[in-house]
């Protein structure tokens, strides 16, 4: 099916490059396991390729927010507490002719995560691969759940070369081009990742998660998940190959700075990247209202708005990189996959410029990431600022 390319106009302005010189450029394809590419030639439409082993690097996720209580350590039962409705009133159980008897209904009380300790030896593991030029190191992370493996592969589970392909970035109209993307099959992006067994009331042993969806505003990198950043060591441009998986308008993309402590971040504003490409498996023309064709930053500094759009969307995201700084771009409910990177150096910088999320009603966060009620006093983040709250 014919690609026709959407141009995004979300950059109000064009990234210009001064004493431009020859571009370095890493492809995500050279990391292919070509032994393993042979094996799939039985069934080449339902295996995906893998990525060398000697590429993976295994670390133990450090992340301030992972607590995993010693399974054998059984926290006793929470206990429980009479239901009320929602003017407050005790709810009763009913007869079987739905009037109302003198027993009330009862709810579990629910264990404060936070109050969880980290005495378990089991531990959560970082999978992560490198990709170098001179100038710019991208480190692709990923966390499997507890107890998984490494599980980093390649997006098509075709030959890439095939004339029915239509997920590589290898059109006339791409620069650089791209064959393939990797990606981790892990699970979405959490704010943090507690995990313990507790006592039910019938005295079992019953295993416990809390693991709340990553949202940008708290200031933190994801606990686990899976995302990429890119440490640069000069002034330039910056060109990156990605791919979004289905439904992009719940799927969003940031792009943010991680700041010098390599755990908190500041999302950078849309209007000071360039995003273009063309939504996957469809030919839109612009007047289509499936078109991305709005060009106005969204509120809370999601790259990419959608709307009515339910397919995959790949392309490019490039912006004006600084020397000394780590970029990280992410997101929080589906599968991100790099292509690969460009980047041309250059002396022009300034564009950009970092903004934050102002949302009067933003959750307010601790400085371990972690959400806190409007009466917690000490140093806050909201709206990815710190603050003190007396």
């Amino acid at each position: 099916m014919k690609k026709i390319f959407t141009l995004l106009s979300m950059a109000f302005f064009a990234i210009s490059v001064n004493a431009q010189t020859t571009a370095e450029i890493w492809d995500a394809s050279s990391l292919k396991d070509e032994t393993a590419m042979k094996n799939q030639e039985t069934d080449p439409q339902h295996d995906w390729a893998v990525v060398k082993a000697s590429e993976i690097t295994k670390t133990v996720n450090t992340a301030k927010n992972v607590i995993i209580h010693d399974p054998n350590d059984v926290l006793p039962w929470p206990g429980q507490h009479e239901k009320k409705d929602e003017n407050g009133n005790i709810v009763y159980e009913k007869d079987e002719d739905g009037n109302p008897t003198t027993t009330p209904v009862y709810e579990p009380n629910v264990t404060d995560p936070t109050t969880v300790t980290n005495n378990g030896s089991d531990q959560l593991y970082n999978y992560t691969i490198k990709g170098s030029t001179t100038s710019v190191e991208m480190t692709a992370i990923g966390t499997p759940n507890l107890g998984e493996t490494s599980n980093w592969t390649f997006g098509l589970a075709v030959d890439p070369t095939a004339p029915n392909n239509n997920k590589s970035l290898n059109t006339e109209a791409c620069d650089p081009k791209f064959i393939d993307y990797i990606k981790m099959k892990s699970g979405n992006c959490t704010e943090q990742y507690y995990d313990w067994y507790e006592y039910n009331k019938d005295g079992d042993a019953v295993h416990k998660v809390a693991n709340d969806k990553w949202d940008p505003a708290c200031g933190v990198k994801p606990a686990m998940g899976s995302w990429y950043e890119f440490k640069v060591k000069a002034n330039g441009t910056l060109k990156i190959g990605f791919f979004v998986n289905k439904n992009i308008q719940n799927n969003k993309l940031y792009f943010a700075e991680v700041q010098e402590d390599q755990y908190h971040f500041t999302l950078l504003d849309p209007s000071k990247l360039t995003v273009w490409g063309w939504i996957n498996n469809n030919t839109y023309a612009e007047d289509n209202e499936n078109c991305i064709r709005n060009t106005q930053p969204r509120a809370d500094y999601c790259v990419i708005q959608a709307t009515n759009l339910s397919n995959p969307f790949l392309g490019y995201i490039s912006f004006a990189a600084e020397a000394g700084k780590t970029y990280m771009f992410v997101s929080p409910e589906t599968q991100l996959g790099c292509y690969g990177f460009q980047f041309t150096a250059g002396e022009e910088t300034g564009i950009n410029t970092i903004n934050t999320v102002q949302n009067a009603d933003a959750p307010i966060y601790n400085l371990a990431g972690q959400k806190v009620s409007n009466d917690y006093k000490g140093l806050v983040i909201k709206n990815g600022k710190k603050s003190i709250k007396k």
